[in-house]
């Protein structure tokens, strides 16, 4: 976390003007602590300074803390929600869970819908 360089070098040009993508590559055991870590609020200063808009994916909050602490650290929150499997009950829990962290909640997404739903 500690080398700019190095993320920058891993920053993807793509075919849409001004849209560049940074992998986040393979999961592994200790990114919950890294999303914690001091390094990784500088590598997000140093890309807001960079760029107009970070949008940052994270897994499902209810299986996964790593969406409540990005939650924490970003200016705003988007629930995605999939149609015929997010239920109320675990849509609620995901929103206590970033309540709990003074997540920003601005909306949601309703993927996999048809317009008869």
């Amino acid at each position: 976390w500690a080398n700019l360089e190095e993320w920058e070098q891993g920053i993807q040009m793509t075919d849409v003007p001004n849209l560049h993508i940074l992998p986040a590559g393979a999961p592994n055991a200790c990114a919950l602590g890294a999303l914690k870590s001091s390094a990784f609020d500088r590598l997000l200063t140093h890309f807001r300074a960079s760029y107009d808009m970070i949008l940052l994916i994270a897994p499902p909050v209810c299986r996964y803390t790593d969406a409540a602490v990005l939650s924490a650290k970003v200016d705003a929150t988007c629930l995605v929600l999939t149609c015929g499997v997010s239920h109320l009950d675990t849509t609620l829990d995901a929103k206590a869970a970033l309540d709990a962290v003074q997540g920003k909640i601005i909306g949601a997404i309703l993927t996999n819908s048809s317009p008869a739903e």
